[in-house]
């Protein structure tokens, strides 16, 4: 995995969660999964077309997930990851990327 290529992403998604929610966001360091994602977690998957083509894949803590989305709702109680609270999530993965993406829970 080369460092320009997935830095882009961790700058915009930084840049976006921070607008979308006012809180300050630090992405850990970048690494490849090659074992299954914890059952408490909240996983989403970013088509890449162009010149690179593949997949980027953003995981958080169903917890992390919860306090974006009640960020993004104004300050609403979020205390299950409902409809509701994941089209908020994917909203802001669309803002970040522009590209279609989905969640799998």
């Amino acid at each position: 995995m080369k460092a320009e290529y997935i830095n882009p992403f961790l700058s915009a998604t930084s840049e976006v969660l921070k607008q979308a929610t006012q809180i300050e966001f630090k992405a850990g360091a970048p690494y490849l999964k090659n074992s299954p994602f914890p059952a408490e977690s909240l996983v989403i998957v970013v088509g890449i077309t162009g010149e690179i083509r593949g997949q980027a894949v953003i995981s958080m803590g169903t917890d992390v997930a919860k306090s974006v989305a009640s960020a993004m709702m104004m300050g609403m109680p979020v205390d299950t990851l409902d409809d509701l609270a994941k089209k908020c999530i994917v909203r802001v993965r669309k803002h970040d990327h522009g590209e279609l993406c989905y969640i799998a829970v």
